[in-house]
């Protein structure tokens, strides 16, 4: 029983790091920087699916300009960087708590003497 608890536990963790918003980030001076467009960062997997959108919102930018255009590479670049921790963590959390649940079924279906208490 408690292992089925924790498979789930895990698998709800690993849906969480995938659906959550990426960190806002502390760009010095008193600016912060998000992983999406506006004032909110998007979720890791919607970040990894669509890079170009941590930039779509922002308007201060001249889109002539080659440092601006640079800058928002670079920034992309680290969100998406931020986006793929996220995942590879999301899924060996996700495969961890698939495994315990495989092996809490198979326990519980052969019911192994010495796993029964006499």
């Amino acid at each position: 029983m408690a292992l089925g608890l924790a498979s789930v536990a895990l698998i709800g963790w690993a849906a969480i790091l995938l659906f959550s918003p990426l960190p806002v980030q502390n760009m010095g001076l008193g600016a912060i920087g998000t992983c999406g467009p506006g004032y909110s960062s998007e979720s890791a997997l919607s970040v990894r699916m669509n890079p170009n959108s941590v930039v779509e919102g922002q308007r201060d930018v001249d889109p002539t300009s080659i440092i601006a255009a640079q800058e928002q590479q670079e920034w992309v670049d680290y969100c998406v960087g931020v986006a793929d921790s996220r995942l590879k963590l999301s899924a060996v959390i996700g495969v961890v708590g698939v495994l315990i649940g495989a092996a809490t079924l198979v326990l519980a279906a052969t019911r192994p003497s010495w796993l029964l208490r006499s």
